[in-house]
């Protein structure tokens, strides 16, 4: 809902890029244009992440996004950068 600013039920992929930079900015915590695996565990906690009944619980989110870490950085310099 956030993402759908023009409130059609879909996302364009400007949208969808441009929400997920925003993300990308919050996360970067010392702002060096990169996310290391400490910086980008925080997807998985709130304001990004919320419990919810019968979901993942937080320890299973980190896990989650250790492994999708993994996998979005394609360069395996243990870094997330905006490209990625």
């Amino acid at each position: 809902m956030e993402i759908d600013t023009a409130k059609k039920g879909e996302v364009s992929r400007a949208d969808f890029l441009k929400y997920r930079m925003k993300s990308f900015e919050e996360l970067d915590a010392n702002k060096d244009g990169k996310l290391a695996l400490e910086e980008f565990v925080k997807v998985a906690e709130p304001p990004f992440s919320q419990d919810v009944p019968n979901g993942p619980n937080l320890e299973e989110r980190r896990n989650r996004a250790k492994a999708e870490f993994q996998n979005l950085d394609t360069n395996r310099d243990n870094f997330i950068e905006r490209a990625e």
